[in-house]
């Protein structure tokens, strides 16, 4: 499973649905528990591709809260706990702590928004990764079936192993929404540009991703299900200076396919399969790789 940290400051998150103690406060909590297999474990924050497989375990815990003192502010605060271990390599066991803050505000039909994150990471129980985003951004409604949002991000990475990594990115998003049938069937189309500018000048680049999804909710004999495809592809481009390991531009190009379905086995229980597939081809030859990964998860709201 890649150990994507960053990534994880968005997809850590659990479905959580917890219940309100006010009609102006509300509260969620919920616990996970995964085991799995990945063909080729990935650190892709130092460009690690391991072609080892191994299985895996992982615990989550989360908690969030919100406060809407009016229908027009909301504010919230969160927490969430990740602890990865493999059966055999615990090099790469993953320890993930994040704090988050956030505030809207709605005017007419659009919601301004206004976040912050910070994970610690620990890799091999080794001080690894410390990460920080902050992001405004502004969502509508064009009308029942059609959504848009736009952000932008600040992110400041420091890795404890090498400085060199360490990055102040700026990173531009737009995410587009159709709801075809509500929340029984949507798309999501996405579109992110990045530039990433690091201690290293070898290791700047700049990059774009596009990203589609499909989720669909639907019964088998009267039990809850949600069905997610989804598709993204990667450019990044290292053209600031040539890469000194194969005297040449660097460049990498990911494409990345997954399909989750979720089954509501009780009012508070979650079953999750997964499965997800990489594509990575790089000029860098040591990051060219291909990865499989397979799962099954239980989470469980409070």
């Amino acid at each position: 499973m890649k150990k994507q940290v960053l990534v994880g400051l968005c997809a850590a998150a659990l479905p959580l649905t917890g219940q309100a103690t006010d009609s102006k406060w509300n509260t969620d909590f919920a616990v996970g528990l995964e085991y799995g297999y990945d063909d080729n474990v990935i650190v892709d924050e130092i460009d690690l591709a391991s072609s080892s497989g191994d299985d895996f375990f992982r615990f989550r815990g989360k908690g969030d809260v919100e406060f809407s003192p009016n229908e027009k502010d909301e504010f919230s605060a969160g927490i969430s706990f990740s602890e990865l271990q493999y059966n055999g390599n615990d090099q790469f066991d993953l320890r993930t702590i994040l704090a988050s803050a956030g505030y809207k505000r709605k005017i007419n039909k659009y919601t301004l928004g206004f976040d912050i994150h910070h994970a610690d990471a620990e890799l091999g129980g080794d001080g690894f990764l410390t990460l920080t985003q902050i992001s405004p951004s502004v969502s509508t409604f064009i009308n029942r079936q059609h959504f848009l949002r736009g952000a932008y991000t600040y992110i400041h990475k420091d890795l404890d192993s090498t400085n060199v990594r360490d990055a102040d990115s700026d990173e531009f998003s737009l995410d587009y929404y159709y709801f075809k049938n509500g929340l029984t069937q949507y798309f999501i189309v996405s579109g992110k540009l990045r530039f990433d500018d690091a201690d290293d000048d070898e290791l700047d680049y700049w990059s774009y991703q596009l990203r589609s999804a499909y989720k669909q909710r639907y019964h088998i004999f009267e039990q809850k299900n949600q069905l997610t495809i989804e598709f993204r592809y990667r450019d990044r481009d290292y053209d600031e200076i040539v890469n000194s390991t194969i005297n040449d531009f660097r460049r990498d190009k990911r494409t990345t396919f997954s399909i989750e379905n979720s089954w509501r086995a009780t009012d508070n229980l979650d079953v999750i399969l997964e499965y997800e597939y990489v594509d990575n081809e790089s000029s860098l030859d040591s990051f060219d790789f291909d990865e499989n990964a397979y799962s099954i998860a239980l989470n469980y709201d409070f």
